[in-house]
């Protein structure tokens, strides 16, 4: 179960209750995501999201716009960039 580039994923319950991630990419043993509508970046190990998705704590909820995930994708890499 790998996330999808560019879609959303509605978390439901827990910490990050009310967020929706946005898939950016790989990296190593994590997925990254952004979250919205903080814009803070997120970092998911591998099993922890596959065990979101099969108990239905995260959702899929689809590809967002074109041209907003790529305002995203660049909010995403000015955070990263910044935290340093």
């Amino acid at each position: 179960m790998q996330p999808i580039r560019a879609h959303g994923y509605a978390v439901g319950t827990g910490v990050y209750v009310g967020e929706i991630f946005i898939y950016i990419k790989e990296e190593n043993e994590d997925f990254e995501f952004i979250s919205i509508p903080k814009n803070i970046n997120r970092i998911v190990p591998k099993e922890k999201f596959i065990l979101g998705l099969q108990h239905k704590i995260i959702e899929d909820i689809g590809p967002i716009d074109t041209e907003v995930f790529n305002l995203l994708d660049k909010q995403f890499e000015f955070n990263k960039f910044n935290a340093k």
